[in-house]
Order: C-alpha cells, then sequence, then structure tokens
C-alpha cells in the first residue's frame, strides 16, 4: 500500500510540474500577443495623428515651416498665437503617444532595439521643442525623467538649437 501511495504522490507531483509548465507557456503567449496588440495599437494612433496632420491645411504648413527651418525653436518662437496654439495641440497630442510609449518601455512592453530606434530617436528631435512649448511639464513622472534626460545630453553636446 505504502509503494502504491508513493507512485500516486510521483504521479500527482509530475501533475504539478506539468501543470506548471503549461502555465508559463500560457503567460508567454499572452505577453506576445499583448505585444503584438501593442504595436497595432501604436501604428494606429501614429497613422490618425499624421493623417489628421496632413488633413489641416493650415497645420501642415505651420509644421512644415519649423521643420524645415534652420532653428526649430526660433521658428516656434516666431509664430503668431494663434498658430503657436495649434502648433501646442498638435504636440500635445504627440507627446502623449511618446509618454503611452515610455510607459509600455518600462513596463517591458516594448523592445529594447524599438525604444532605441524610435522612441529615442523621437525624443532628440522633439525634446527640445518640447520645452520650449511646455515648460517641463510633459505627462508621467518617467517620461518627464527620459525628457529631462535626453535634454540634458542634447544641452551637454551643444545640439540643441541645431535641429
Amino acid at each position: 500500500m505504502q509503494k502504491l501511495n508513493e507512485w500516486l504522490q510521483l504521479i500527482a507531483n509530475l501533475g504539478v510540474v506539468i501543470s506548471i509548465g503549461f502555465l508559463a507557456y500560457e503567460i508567454s503567449q499572452n505577453t506576445n500577443m499583448m505585444q503584438a496588440q501593442i504595436y497595432s495599437d501604436r501604428a494606429s494612433v501614429s497613422g490618425d495623428f499624421w493623417t489628421a496632420l496632413a488633413d489641416s491645411e493650415h497645420l501642415a504648413t505651420i509644421w512644415r515651416e519649423i521643420r524645415t527651418s534652420k532653428n526649430n525653436l526660433e521658428a516656434i518662437r516666431q509664430l503668431s498665437d494663434e498658430d503657436l496654439e495649434r502648433y501646442r495641440l498638435a504636440h500635445l497630442a504627440l507627446l502623449r503617444q511618446f509618454d503611452n510609449i515610455q510607459i509600455q518601455y518600462e513596463m517591458g512592453l516594448i523592445s529594447e532595439s524599438y525604444y532605441q530606434s524610435q522612441q529615442l530617436r523621437g525624443l532628440r528631435y522633439f525634446a527640445p521643442m518640447w520645452r520650449e512649448m511646455f515648460k517641463g511639464n510633459y505627462g508621467s513622472p518617467e517620461f518627464n525623467a527620459a525628457i529631462e534626460q535626453v535634454l540634458a545630453e542634447l544641452d551637454a553636446a551643444n545640439l540643441v538649437n541645431t535641429q
């Protein structure tokens, strides 16, 4: 009888180990699906933003003028109050998108390669303009820290006004 109990206990333990392995596999699959959904959502939001920008003739003109100027910050300072508000509102939407990506990255839902190639590149381009327009209030504390770090690096390299 003791032998039978030992065999039953062994089988029960194997069942627990197999169940834990299956659970780990399911969690991995769920994480992959979440990352795919996040990527899809990010692409959709990005597409919506750029489409709206392209559809607004006035805002597209402002955006092009600033993007093609020799000094983005000076071009922003030269905008009328009305155009500056339009430009700020467009950037506010963009800020929220970047903030969301920052949080997802810090939660481990975005790859390091995406973060380095897309998020940091975008932050290096937009952060000096955001500092000019939003005066340090960019979003979540994590996002504020990321922007301040990028700005410190740009300031140290004297690259802020060359964008």
